[in-house]
C-alpha cells in the first residue's frame, strides 16, 4: 500500500509540473509575444498606425488602411505607429478624428476585398513587385495605393 501511495504522489507531481509548463508556455505565446487575432489590435495603437501610414490620404485613405490592418490582425511590419509625426504628436485634431472614425468604420465593412497588405505605387515599387512574385492577390486600388491579400 505504501509503495502505491508513493507512486501516486510522484504521478501527481509530474502532472502538476507538466501542467505548469503548458500554462507558462501558453501565457508566454499570447502575452509576451503580443500575438493578436484579427480585429484585436488595440484602438490606440491602430489609430496611431493609421495616422503614420495614411495621414496625408484623409479619411478615405485611412479607411482603406484600417480595413487591411483588421484583416491582418497585427501591427508587425507596419511603420506608421513609430513615425516621427505620431511619436511627437505633430498631427491635427482633425487627423486624429479621421483616424478614429476610419478604425471604427472598418469594423463594420471591409472596402478593400479582404486585403491585408498595401503598397504605395510611388514609393514601394520594389515591395509591390515582391508581393506579386510571392503570389499575393491584388484586391483593390485607389489613388496611389494598391492593396493585396496574402496567401492563406
Amino acid at each position: 500500500m505504501y509503495k502505491y501511495q508513493k507512486q501516486t504522489q510522484q504521478q501527481d507531481i509530474g502532472f502538476f509540473l507538466m501542467s505548469l509548463f503548458f500554462v507558462i508556455v501558453f501565457w508566454f505565446v499570447f502575452s509576451v509575444l503580443d500575438v493578436a487575432h484579427a480585429g484585436q489590435i488595440p484602438e490606440d495603437r491602430a489609430v496611431n498606425a493609421l495616422i503614420g501610414e495614411a495621414e496625408s490620404l484623409g479619411y478615405t485613405g485611412m479607411l482603406h488602411i484600417a480595413c487591411s490592418l483588421r484583416n491582418r490582425g497585427h501591427l508587425r511590419g507596419v511603420y506608421g505607429e513609430k513615425a516621427p509625426r505620431v511619436v511627437n504628436r505633430k498631427y491635427s485634431p482633425k487627423t486624429l478624428q479621421d483616424a478614429r472614425r476610419a478604425w471604427a468604420d472598418s469594423a463594420k465593412h471591409d472596402v478593400t476585398g479582404g486585403s491585408d497588405h498595401w503598397a504605395s505605387k510611388a514609393l514601394d515599387q520594389a515591395w509591390e513587385k515582391k508581393m506579386i512574385k510571392a503570389g499575393f492577390v491584388k484586391t483593390f486600388e485607389d489613388k496611389g495605393h494598391v492593396f493585396y491579400r496574402g496567401k492563406k
